[in-house]
């Protein structure tokens, strides 16, 4: 936490005839469920954000959608009990038995 009126070091001034602001340098971004209760155009607006975001920072999205994985991912990282069970693309993770049988159970 920081005390009122001061800025981090990674934050850079932006100061103009008609406004006076400041914007920090974001390294990375944490989402949780970002879609969640969307609609389908609200998900796919989201999915365009995050995609933007993306271009300027690392992401980590927590998400059971696949759908919506699909929409943004480049490589996903599959955990299983705490543990990395893989990390590939989402075609490859969605052909693989393993981590079918972990979130689909034996029907897989």
């Amino acid at each position: 936490m920081r005390a009122t009126g001061t800025r981090p070091s990674s934050a850079r001034s932006i100061d103009g005839p008609m406004c006076s602001t400041s914007v920090e340098i974001v390294r990375g971004v944490i989402l949780d469920e970002p879609a969640a209760g969307m609609t389908l155009e609200e998900t796919a607006r989201t999915a365009e954000l995050i995609k933007e975001i993306n271009t300027q920072a690392a992401l980590i999205v927590v998400e059971h959608d696949m759908q919506f994985i699909r929409m943004i991912s480049q490589q996903v990282t599959v955990f299983h009990e705490g543990k990395i069970l893989m990390e590939d693309t989402m075609e490859a993770i969605s052909n693989d038995k393993r981590a079918r049988e972990v979130y689909l159970g034996h029907r897989a």
